[in-house]
């Protein structure tokens, strides 16, 4: 009895032991997810606001509000797949976000789908410890934005129809295509060649073909242009396509033939004329 007591008694004392060393060991993990709630502030709107959070990477550079600008929502998600939407509902005034890991780092504007003309300047928001923590949401200046002229013309002259272009925007790094809606701005050539890159905010692009005309070879000529206030107004810029060349017919070489013949025929005609010196002599 006594032998049974003092094995249950360093069973608990094992057990106690273990319990002890998780504790110490979790106590530090348990600290790492302390959260904290942040209040976005905004000012009345007449329709519903959907803001989009991306978290950035901690410990690392944080990357510049243009470079993260300039991408689409689609980019942003691929580079930062911890991503989540939430809705301001027309005539609310503010936003509180729960349970947010403290330390985190969020990279937050209006999300795409919405998106006629951004109204709200993106920001960067970064948790602290203080459950206090407010953010007030600035407008977003007016994009000045504008057009940009083009014409598809033949290296033999004439207009043609059926062209079809992406338009890229040209970055500091790279170039990116143009995004309308959800999917790639495309740009079509009409019965007079005509077409034009509307409403694109100022800044430099480029015109890529990716649909030759009938009967004519895909030009891989990328075509810069710079939108601007007067961009609109001057004179298209000609776009250039070069026919097919038709295959070549290819004659077979007679020559040999030709000259068999001959002398066939000749010889035939000196034997007639022969016969008839003889028949008449």
């Amino acid at each position: 009895m006594g032998g049974t007591q003092l094995k249950i008694g360093r069973l608990i004392r094992l057990m106690l032991s273990i319990c002890a060393c998780l504790y110490f060991l979790t106590s530090p993990i348990f600290a790492l997810q302390k959260t904290s709630s942040v209040t976005i502030h905004f000012e009345n709107s007449d329709k519903d606001t959907q803001l989009a959070l991306w978290q950035l990477p901690e410990g690392q550079t944080l990357p510049e509000l243009e470079t993260l600008f300039e991408k689409t929502d689609a980019e942003l998600t691929r580079q930062y797949p911890q991503v989540s939407t939430v809705t301001v509902p027309k005539g609310e005034t503010k936003l509180v976000l729960s349970n947010l890991p403290v330390g985190a780092i969020y990279y937050v504007r209006e999300a795409e789908e919405r998106l006629g003309v951004r109204s709200l300047a993106p920001f960067i928001l970064k948790v602290d410890t203080d459950d206090d923590q407010a953010v007030y949401t600035k407008k977003a200046k007016a994009q000045k934005r504008g057009s940009y002229p083009f014409v598809k013309v033949s290296a033999q002259g004439g207009s043609l129809e059926g062209a079809t272009f992406e338009v890229w925007k040209q970055t500091q790094k790279q170039l990116q295509p143009v995004i309308k809606g959800s999917s790639r701005y495309l740009l079509t050539s009409s019965k007079d060649g005509s077409f034009m890159a509307r409403d694109l905010p100022f800044g430099s692009y480029v015109l890529k073909e990716i649909t030759a005309p009938k009967g004519y070879l895909l030009s891989k000529k990328t075509i810069p242009f710079e939108v601007t206030d007067y961009s609109e107004k001057q004179a298209p810029v000609k776009v250039v396509n070069q026919p097919k060349i038709p295959p070549r017919i290819e004659i077979p070489y007679t020559g040999n033939a030709i000259m068999i013949l001959v002398v066939l025929l000749g010889f035939a005609l000196f034997t007639l004329g022969v016969y008839l010196v003889r028949r008449n002599g």
